[in-house]
């Protein structure tokens, strides 16, 4: 209950940043990202704040602001991975923390490696195992796949 309006305040992020590329580019400018990943990493065993953090995390990472943003801070991918890893058993913060991972290492060389040695492909594994029958974790872990195979393949091109 300590936590509810920590949580309320997250949503509000989550319902202004939704499809809203503006509020995305202004909360991220103001320091949202940043402040998003020190609540996921302080309070990591909450199951709702993790899951409304990685909602406002896919939210904010979406425009190339919050992306950027999320790169810079460094923690951004561990907390991601520390989310999907501690939580395997909510659908809705698996989705939301992959195509967050998805939206901050898409066009992005090092956080890409940077995702590849963090377990990335062994978290992507657990999810779609996990949620087979899941659409939606489905896309999601197919779409951020993507630039870690694009990575991988090209490991196999170099001389």
């Amino acid at each position: 209950t300590e936590l509810k309006p920590l949580n309320a305040a997250i949503d509000v992020i989550v319902l202004l940043t939704h499809r809203h590329h503006e509020c995305s580019v202004e909360i991220s400018s103001i320091g949202g990202v940043e402040a998003i990943v020190r609540v996921m990493e302080a309070i990591p065993n909450c199951l709702a704040l993790q899951e409304i953090g990685c909602a406002a995390l896919r939210n904010l990472t979406y425009c190339h602001l919050g992306q950027q943003k999320a790169l810079e801070a460094v923690q951004t991918i561990p907390i991601l991975l520390a989310a999907v890893n501690n939580h395997l058993v909510s659908f809705k913060l698996c989705e939301y923390a992959v195509l967050a991972l998805h939206n901050v290492v898409r066009d992005d060389n090092l956080s890409t490696k940077l995702l590849l040695s963090s377990g990335g492909v062994a978290a992507a594994i657990k999810v779609k195992e996990k949620w087979i029958n899941k659409g939606s974790v489905q896309r999601a872990v197919q779409m951020l796949m993507v630039p870690l195979w694009e990575e991988l393949n090209s490991w196999k091109q170099v001389n």
